[in-house]
């Protein structure tokens, strides 16, 4: 995707032109699990109801300056240009994201370039994926094979993320909004306990960005607002100095040991890891909250051991991949355009492929710039914001089927949102459950169902199997399966996928 903003365009809250450095933000969702992982809406109020939308890409822009956000001067354009792609079908046209209504409304203009870019005419779908997978295999980076702990202990690294802990400056500010602007890197913060006043003692919390607490689901098995003591040399004055303020962590851990009230708390900031020695006797006062934080504690090395191993798993996997695909990277782009081959490329074995598809290779692919099909579409925005190309998604088949959702034991899923992925449609659909988990109303497309996710009033996530869906029966029982938190869209896709 290439962003093309005019030179003065982006403005202040005045209307003047923006001087000095800007920071533009931008996210694409080209997919439907994607989608979801995002939490964005994906459905418009229409004459006929509500209707669900069918994406060729969402992308959000935003611009700012000095924590200051910033707008894009009237009568100006923002112009996405997609990489060189088939033309969108009918019906697809653009829509915006009203951010204090969480409604879509049209906006944008979605246009079309044709494009030139093939030796022969007579160049195919097959040969044209073939090319393209060529193209991305060999500009693919290696990916990274540093394991979970080795990250951890790395300097490199904030959190799990490579990071410049080395470069010039060292002033907190400019440190913050450096890490800030690496997608993945937490924020933590040690704040002092409002509850509790001793000047003999230091009682604090800490604090991990809702964004981004998702990434500490061994973390969040700690009791909510747990209450620290410190233990350790530093006096007061000092420890805020070195702790709280304005001191902004990327990673946390917690060493303390089943039945123990003293423990040390790592924290890490600019890829050095600080210890501070802790007690957790405030959450530990009665013999009902000693069994809670024992409990929690064990839960809480059983989540950290398992993070690990996802981890590692998902890094030896891509690993793995990586080295499959790239050692003989022509048969991994044949074996990619099969899908796509007639009868007649079918009947080729490796060699003959790559001299046919050779006469069909793209014009520009020495140039670094390969175009493998008719058009570029463009995608025209009169301001930042979230942004969207779709069209509403016609279901060929509908039905209002009364469901059920129960857990492996039996007692209701008492859901209150919804998300399903059909076959073949690129396009999530947005259900809202009365929260008892009992005769929820539920249109449905017979036989397409492929997903479904349910969520209850805590955030907690079942996924449902979704064969009664599929069935025609008015009146079904959906098995709901409790899911850990997805890390990853692949393991989003994976729970989907089971």
């Amino acid at each position: 995707m290439r962003v093309k903003i005019p030179a003065n365009a982006i403005v202040d809250a005045q209307g003047r032109p923006a001087e000095g450095d800007v920071e533009l933000s931008y996210r694409s969702f080209n997919e439907p699990y994607e989608i979801i992982a995002s939490g964005i809406p994906m459905h418009v109020s229409t004459p006929a109801g509500i209707g669900h939308m069918e994406t060729a890409g969402m992308y959000e822009l935003y611009a700012s300056a000095n924590g200051e956000q910033l707008s894009l001067a009237e009568g100006a354009i923002i112009n996405l240009e997609r990489p060189v792609e088939q033309r969108l079908g009918e019906g697809f046209v653009g829509w915006e994201l009203n951010a204090s209504t969480g409604d879509w409304q049209p906006s944008g203009q979605v246009s079309a370039t044709p494009v030139s870019a093939v030796r022969s005419s007579a160049a195919t779908e097959a040969t044209s994926l073939y090319w393209q997978k060529l193209w991305d295999l060999e500009r693919e980076k290696r990916p990274d094979t540093t394991l979970f702990e080795a990250r951890r202990a790395s300097a490199r690294y904030c959190h799990l993320t490579p990071c410049d802990t080395a470069a010039s400056g060292n002033s907190w500010i400019r440190k913050r909004d450096r890490f800030k602007r690496l997608a993945g890197v937490p924020e933590i913060r040690v704040v002092g306990y409002k509850g509790l006043y001793d000047a003999d003692r230091i009682v604090f919390v800490v604090q991990v960005d809702n964004k981004n607490d998702k990434q500490f689901p061994d973390w969040r098995r700690v009791p909510h607002k747990a209450i620290w003591e410190y233990s350790g040399p530093e006096s007061r004055a000092m420890f805020k100095r070195l702790y709280g303020r304005r001191h902004l962590f990327q990673d946390i851990h917690l060493h303390m040991k089943t039945g123990q009230e003293e423990g040390t708390l790592w924290l890490k900031e600019n890829g050095e890891w600080l210890q501070l020695p802790v007690s957790a006797k405030w959450n530990r006062s009665s013999p009902l909250k000693v069994a809670r934080w024992d409990r929690a504690m064990v839960l809480y090395a059983k989540a950290l051991d398992k993070r690990k191993a996802r981890f590692d798993g998902d890094v030896l996997r891509s690993a793995n991949r990586y080295k499959r695909e790239h050692a003989d990277m022509p048969l991994t782009a044949w074996k990619h355009a099969r899908r796509a081959m007639n009868e007649s490329e079918q009947a080729m074995v490796l060699e003959p492929w790559r001299e046919y598809a050779a006469t069909r290779r793209p014009v520009n692919w020495e140039m670094g710039n390969a175009n493998f099909a008719a058009v570029r579409n463009t995608f025209g925005l009169d301001g930042f914001g979230l942004y969207n190309i779709d069209r509403i998604m016609k279901m060929a088949e509908q039905q209002n089927v009364l469901a059920s959702a129960v857990l492996p034991d039996g007692t209701p899923f008492q859901w209150v949102n919804a998300y399903a992925v059909l076959r073949d449609e690129n396009s999530v659909i947005t259900y809202w459950g009365n929260g008892t988990g009992t005769r929820d109303n539920l249109l449905v497309a017979p036989g397409k169902m492929k997903s479904l996710f349910l969520v209850d009033r805590d955030g907690k996530v079942a996924r449902a199997d979704v064969a009664p869906l599929n069935s025609k029966e008015p009146r079904v029982v959906l098995k709901a399966h409790p899911l850990d938190e997805p890390k990853s869209l692949d393991e989003l896709r994976a729970d989907a996928d089971r």
